[in-house]
């Protein structure tokens, strides 16, 4: 009986210790940048084993676990394509209305159409960009084209054909080529994350607040690959997704859902007239296939928008 007694303590002891390691790396980091002009890196490692990093224009995330000897391995989440298309028909748009969620100056994407052909989202080298990155064109696209260094060998373009849905109202997300790379490591020290390069800056916890907006983000926006539907509001911010059975039942009972529109309206307005938290109105987007071109359109050298800091 005793050593039934021992051996349960030591199991709930050992236990108790692997929760308190797990616990204590939770929390945030930051790496300073070589880049002058940038501001680093900010990480997050949160209790569930998910990690994001967020840095100008960009934001990464995926999974993080710890071996014995304080490594930890970070792995990325990843899309099969960098691009991820969702749409909805708008009757209040008469041309064609994109937002694009996630593009940056480093690695250049093109949009556009078969008939127009295809020009860079982003300037080289953008900054100071803005929320949401959100265009409307006159003209209704009967598809979309996307492309990735369309002008390099090995590169690959892809299309959306709206087809029998007559989508004109579109959410297109950027996967980055860095978070479609393997897994990396950095060794955990003294409340430190070293890489090859840099150190961070120690471990500081996080609060309650900001973790939970932070793991809800990383799980809706930027592993939305794996999603076939999401729900927005009117500043996109994502609400939640369809697969989501509880948030299901949420939009059921406290919603009228227009299936023309592809919009939910409370059944109780709350009154408040302010667009960051106005959850009377929210927008039902789908998933559409996007299917590899084996021809290029045309290609314009001038960018959809010229983003740059004011002096």
């Amino acid at each position: 009986m005793k050593k039934i007694t021992l051996f349960a303590v030591f199991s709930f002891c050992f236990s108790t210790l692997l929760a308190q390691t797990q616990t204590n790396i939770a929390g945030t980091y930051h790496t300073a940048s070589n880049d002058l002009d940038a501001d680093g890196h900010n990480w997050i490692l949160l209790e569930n084993n998910e990690f994001a990093i967020f840095t100008l224009g960009q934001i990464i995330a995926g999974k993080w676990s710890k071996d014995d000897h304080d490594i930890i391995t970070f792995t990325p989440y990843a899309s099969e394509s960098p691009f991820g298309v969702y749409g909805r028909k708008n009757p209040k748009v008469k041309g064609t209305k994109i937002m694009f969620h996630n593009f940056n100056g480093d690695e250049i994407a093109y949009v556009g159409n078969s008939n127009d052909g295809i020009q860079p989202i982003v300037n080289k080298g953008a900054k100071c960009f803005t929320y949401p990155l959100l265009k409307e064109f006159d003209t209704y696209f009967r598809d979309i084209v996307l492309s990735l260094f369309p002008n390099e060998i090995g590169a690959k373009c892809f299309s959306y054909s709206d087809g029998a849905q007559q989508y004109n109202d579109f959410i297109i997300m950027y996967y980055p080529a860095s978070i479609m790379t393997a897994s990396f490591k950095a060794n955990y020290k003294n409340g430190k994350l070293s890489f090859d390069s840099r150190t961070s800056s120690k471990k500081e916890n996080a609060a309650s607040k900001t973790t939970a907006s932070i793991e809800n983000y990383m799980v809706k926006w930027v592993n939305s690959h794996s999603l076939k539907s999401i729900v927005r509001d009117r500043l996109y911010n994502v609400i939640s997704s369809l697969e989501d059975e509880k948030y299901q039942n949420f939009l059921e009972t406290n919603f009228n859902f227009d299936p023309a529109s592809q919009v939910y309206n409370a059944k109780n307005k709350d009154g408040r007239d302010n667009d960051s938290h106005d959850l009377n109105i929210l927008f039902l987007y789908s998933k559409v296939e996007l299917k590899q071109m084996d021809i290029y359109p045309a290609q314009k050298e001038e960018s959809l928008f010229n983003l740059a800091c004011s002096q």
